[in-house]
C-alpha cells in the first residue's frame, strides 16, 4: 500500500508512513457551528487498537459526558466492540469539529450501541441504532429504558432502536424519499461499524444508499470502521474520505461532501 493515497482533491496519509493531510479543503457548516479545515487532534495515532479475531465477552461504560460511567451490556458473543482507546480517538476529533452537540445520531451495526450512547452522553440530541442481531438489539433495549431513567437524562432528547439489517434500513429510507414520503432530516454523524467479513463492496453500496436515501447529506460526518487489512471504501459521487486513523487492527475513515 502507497505511503499516501490521493482521493479527488484529498490526500488520506497512514499512520507511520505519512503526515495526515486531514479536513476537505472546504469549512462545512452544520446549523450554526463551523468546524476547522485542517484535522489537528494530535500524530496519526497506532497502538493495541482492537483484536481482529476475539469477540467481546464482557461489559464497558461511558467514557465521558452526562452518562459518564453508564454500563454497557455486551452479548456473551457475536459482537467486536470499539475499545476505548479507538472511541475515544473518534470522539475528541468529533467533538473538536463541533459535531455532537445537539446533533442526530444513526448508529448502524450498532451491537451494544456503545457509540451512539457516547454520542448521547456528549451533547446528542437523537440516536437511531440499528441492529439486526436478537441478543444485542435486547441489550441496547435495556440500555436505552436504563438512559431514561437515569438523572442527566434531559427532556428532548430520543434514543430508538430499530430491529434490522443496515442495509435494509437505509433501502426502507430510500423507498420513503421514492414514495414522496415526508423527507426526514440528514443525520449529522452516522457511525458504520460492520463486522470485519463484510465485504468492502457491501460497505460502499451502503455508503452510495446513505447519499441516495437522504440518511447522509452536506455537513453529515460518515465514520466507518474497518479492518486494516481490507481494501480501502470508495466514497459515493460527490463525496471524499478526508481522513483515515490506523488504532492496531482498526481502520477508521471518515468521510464527507466534498
Amino acid at each position: 500500500m502507497m505511503a499516501c493515497v490521493g482521493v479527488g482533491r484529498w490526500a488520506v496519509a497512514h499512520p507511520g508512513r505519512g503526515v495526515g493531510a486531514g479536513r476537505i479543503g472546504s469549512a462545512v457548516v452544520r446549523g450554526h457551528r463551523r468546524r476547522p479545515l485542517s484535522s489537528t487532534v494530535g500524530p496519526a495515532a497506532v497502538g493495541a487498537g482492537r483484536a481482529c479475531g476475539p469477540m467481546h465477552n464482557g461489559d464497558m461504560r461511558v467514557i465521558a459526558g452526562r452518562f459518564k460511567g453508564f454500563e454497557l451490556k455486551a452479548p456473551k458473543s457475536g459482537t467486536r466492540p470499539t475499545t476505548d482507546r479507538t472511541k475515544e480517538a473518534i470522539f475528541s476529533r468529533l467533538e473538536s469539529w463541533g459535531m455532537l452537540e445537539d446533533s442526530r445520531i444513526l448508529d448502524l451495526y450498532a451491537g451494544t450501541g456503545a457509540l451512539g450512547i457516547e454520542a448521547l452522553s456528549r451533547g446528542a440530541r437523537e440516536l437511531v441504532a440499528v441492529e439486526s442481531a436478537a441478543s444485542a438489539a435486547s441489550l441496547i433495549a435495556a440500555s436505552f429504558a436504563a438512559l431514561k431513567r437515569h438523572r442527566a437524562w434531559e427532556p428532548g432528547m430520543v434514543a430508538r432502536l430499530v430491529r434490522k439489517r443496515a442495509e435494509q434500513y437505509v433501502a426502507d429510507r430510500g423507498g420513503q424519499a421514492a414514495a414522496d414520503a415526508p423527507a426526514a432530516a440528514a443525520f449529522d454523524v452516522i457511525f458504520i461499524d460492520p463486522p470485519y467479513a463484510v465485504a468492502t463492496e457491501d460497505c460502499n453500496a451502503l455508503l452510495n444508499g446513505l447519499v441516495a436515501s437522504g440518511c447522509a447529506g452536506r455537513g453529515t460526518v460518515i465514520v466507518l470502521e474497518r479492518s486494516v487489512r481490507s481494501d480501502d471504501p470508495a466514497a459515493p459521487e460527490g463525496w471524499g474520505v478526508s481522513d483515515r486513523r490506523d488504532y492496531g487492527e482498526t481502520a477508521v475513515f471518515y468521510i464527507e461532501m466534498a
